[in-house]
């Protein structure tokens, strides 16, 4: 039975590791416990742990100031008992501190919005399993410990930065899979809500990877992820990813991959040139887009919209519904409805004063309108208390 030490701030958190399932079925004890890290060496000073898992930012002391410190605790410790192997638990805005910790040698890492009984299992499994083996050839110091973090180190290092090595079966196919105007879906529902749907992201692509036999899958900032695959029928897979994860997940998706890479250098190299090639709205959606919502608060005709882009009518409309995956309608009622439901969080208006303040002059036509975006109808969001915050309204 492998003893775990969870390291956290928050009670809730060591609660709910040592809760997701009965992980001694597993071999595994979550014995311990600690607030901060020096609670966490006072625990180690005493107690023989295998396992901990441990929160970068803490006050007292953080993650980093007890990985500097825990050599010096292991070595004082009769008689001498291994160090224990750190998996560290880290947050969106954390991946500075989290390469300082590989440096300091944890084993691995894992998101705290991740975490769930099958990521956590995963990561302990294969930690145990080192630790059956004895461990008795250490990586080279010039190689990362964990192949996950090498890739994501690989991909988001500053340039000039020389690559790590990385522990892959070479030759790969790197995919660069992204959200189409992720900054329209940022501006439209809270950031607890674009955590949750990042991690659905993420997790609907391993999901895939894993039916078709298996890969890499990394979370990229803002709405993009990395995948890593062998041998497969490249064009089979990048049109089931996008088709599966618009479906899925109701937005539109770009992939883009490149094949045949057998070095670290060229899967950089491959990465940025998937990011120069990264398509972008036209000129069309994006002038249309705009004016829209500058002009939204009143009726906008198409022939008015039309001849500020400077295309007809026609072509305006089919250009802005194939790449915007909307008609300029829906658009524009989407526009209006997030400005009434910001009015109607924020002020006392009467549901047809915002009616007309958002550019409808019949309230029936307004309501029915805001129920089609928000899956309910002002009154009744308003009574909410604004909770139910645009979880309808994707792009």
């Amino acid at each position: 039975m492998l003893t775990v030490l969870v390291v956290d701030d928050e009670p809730f958190v060591r609660v709910a590791m040592a809760s997701l399932r009965d992980w001694t079925q597993g071999g595994f004890d979550f014995r311990y416990e600690a607030a901060n890290g020096q609670q966490a060496l006072d625990v180690l000073a005493q107690h023989s742990v295998d396992i901990v898992l441990l929160d970068l930012s803490m006050p007292v002391m953080d993650g980093l100031q007890f990985l500097k410190a825990l050599p010096g605790v292991i070595q004082s410790r009769t008689p001498p008992t291994p160090a224990p192997a750190v998996i560290v638990l880290s947050a969106h805005d954390d991946y500075p501190m989290v390469r300082k910790a590989f440096t300091l040698g944890v084993k691995d890492y894992l998101l705290k919005t991740e975490v769930d009984e099958e990521t956590l299992g995963a990561i302990l499994d294969k930690v145990a399993a080192e630790r059956r083996e004895g461990e008795k050839r250490p990586p080279p110091a010039a190689t990362l410990p964990n192949t996950n973090w090498a890739l994501l180190e690989l991909l988001t290092a500053p340039p000039g930065d020389p690559p790590p090595n990385v522990d892959l079966t070479f030759p790969v196919t790197i995919w660069r899979v992204w959200i189409h105007d992720f900054d329209g879906l940022e501006t439209r529902i809270t950031p607890d809500e674009l955590a949750r749907f990042q991690d659905l992201f993420l997790r609907s692509i391993r999901q895939l990877l894993g039916r078709r036999g298996g890969g890499v899958a990394l979370g990229i900032d803002r709405g993009q992820a990395a995948a890593f695959t062998g041998t497969v029928e490249v064009s089979l897979l990048g049109k089931e990813l996008k088709e599966s994860l618009e479906r899925y997940l109701s937005v539109r998706i770009e992939v883009g991959f490149r094949a045949g890479l057998a070095t670290g250098s060229a899967i950089r190299e491959a990465w940025d040139e998937l990011g120069q090639s990264r398509p972008g709205a036209s000129r069309i959606v994006l002038v249309t887009k705009r004016y829209l919502r500058e002009n939204f608060t009143r009726s906008i005709p198409l022939d008015e919209l039309a001849a500020h882009v400077g295309v007809s009518r026609n072509h305006l409309s089919w250009e802005f519904a194939k790449e915007a995956g909307e008609t300029i309608t829906d658009h524009l009622a989407r526009l209006r409805v997030e400005e009434a439901c910001r009015l109607l969080a924020t002020t006392t208006l009467k549901v047809y004063q915002i009616s007309e303040k958002v550019g409808y002059t019949n309230v029936e036509h307004f309501g029915r309108v805001f129920k089609k975006v928000t899956g309910t109808n002002p009154n009744r969001w308003a009574g909410d208390g604004g909770s139910k915050v645009f979880r309808d309204i994707r792009q």
